[in-house]
Formats: C-alpha cells, structure tokens, sequence
C-alpha cells in the first residue's frame, strides 16, 4: 500500500546506522559519540519515543498501540564498537536499540580488517537496551540468491543464533536495502519463505517514515544516518523523511 505524506506525520521513524566510534573522522557508515549524544538529545527534546523491536512486531501481530511520535534505531552488521562506543550511550540516555547480526562475522569475530562482536559480546549486553535481528549469514543480497538458497540463509542464521543462546526478534533486515520487488513471483515466493519460517517483519531502506497502522510489514522503510552530515541535515530527515524533503524543494524550484 503506498504511504500518502499526510499518514506519515505521526508514523514509525526507522533510523539505520551502522559503524560507532569515540572520536576521529567519520564517513557514510561512522558517527561518533559526540554525533550519537547530540542526536538522542534532540530525540528527547522533540518528544520521540525510543520503541524497542518487540514492540513493533507486537503491532504488527496484535494491532498494539506504539507509544506517541514512536521511533525504532536500528544498527547493521554487529560491529564490536556497538558494544564498547553505542551500548553505553543508550544506557546513558535511556535509549534502546536492535543490532542486526551476520553469523558468518560473528563467527569469524572480524571481516575486511573490521572487528565484529563475539557472541559472548552479544550476551553481555542487557535484551532491556539492545535486541537483535537477523542480518543473512554473509551479508549476501537477497537480489542475488535463489529462493532455495534464500530459505536455507535463514534457517542457518537462525540455528547458528540458537545453537549458542543469542536471543533475537524474528525480524530480517535486508543487506544493502535490496529485495525482489521487480520480480513478483519471487517476492511472492521471499514473503512465503518469511512466513513459513516465522519471520514477522522486514525492513530496508526506502528513507521513508512507515504510515501507522504498519501494512506492508516486509517492507518497513528505513532513513539513513549518515556521520558525514551535520544535525542541520538530520533533522529534516527525522522529521519529514527524505523523500518529502526533496519533494519541498521541487516545489520551491531549489537545486
């Protein structure tokens, strides 16, 4: 169901973060502390909601109301600086977030010379603060895979987490924002993998705000937090969304 700018004033902000560091310099998948502390700041003065996944798969299940200007923060690939730079801010600020987790780094504890968390990392942290979802095994695109090969993704993600005691909400986040939506049959055949396996919600990019009630729960909108942009920037994004700030600036006839 298409989502009208008018339904979204009120709707599920979805924010997408990735790497976390202390200090130093920053790019497209970096924020630093000093950008986390300044952002959950503006959440508090603004009256946002930090809402925990749960609750957004409770919604989607069992129509429960998600609490006033609701807002999710989501953070992929479970870096290790989630542990040590992010999970002492969201204790700090009373904030909560879902870490999605690829297996296949977890495992090996780092990937491309950057450091993952370990599972016992994972258990550390308190499921009141930090949930997790499924992230595929090895970051593969669903794009990419076959059906067959998709299912199989999930059930070994799935028993990989199981096997060693790592809860996790029954969510999948897709790698890259990518998923068959220009190939019906198997985005048919993706959403009836996701039922028969239990997978209540899926989110990727699409830089929306998600209308409330939530319809289409496989593809919940996310809105990019990029370190290399300034507040002045971010919070256009949380307030309005990307898309209805660009369609402003058609509008008034701005570059």
């Amino acid at each position: 169901m298409k989502q009208q700018f008018g339904n979204k004033a009120n709707g599920l902000r979805v924010l997408m973060y990735h790497k976390t560091i202390q200090s130093g310099p920053t790019d497209l998948l970096t924020v630093t502390a000093s950008q986390l502390e300044e952002q959950f700041q503006f959440f508090q003065q603004e009256g946002y909601n930090c809402v925990s996944l749960r609750e957004v798969v409770d919604h989607i299940a069992q129509g429960t109301a998600l609490k006033e200007k609701p807002i999710l923060l989501t953070f992929d690939d479970g870096y290790k600086n989630n542990m040590t730079v992010l999970y002492p801010l969201l204790r700090k600020y009373n904030m909560k977030a879902v870490i999605f987790l690829v297996p296949g780094y977890i495992e090996k504890g780092e990937a491309n010379d950057t450091q993952y968390m370990t599972v016992d990392d994972l258990l550390s942290m308190s499921k009141d603060v930090v949930e997790y979802g499924l992230h595929t095994f090895q970051h593969k695109s669903y794009n990419d895979l076959s059906l067959p090969e998709i299912e199989d993704d999930i059930v070994k993600s799935k028993q990989w987490l199981d096997k060693r005691g790592v809860s996790y909400q029954p969510v999948h986040c897709f790698t890259y924002g990518e998923f068959p939506k220009g190939d019906k049959t198997k985005l048919a055949g993706l959403f009836k993998i996701f039922e028969r396996n239990g997978i209540q919600a899926a989110l990727n990019i699409g830089n929306r705000i998600n209308a409330l009630p939530l319809k289409d729960k496989f593809v919940i909108q996310r809105i990019d937090v990029r370190g290399t942009e300034p507040m002045s920037a971010f919070i256009p994004k949380v307030r309005k969304g990307k898309e209805l700030v660009g369609f402003i600036k058609d509008l008034l006839g701005r570059p």
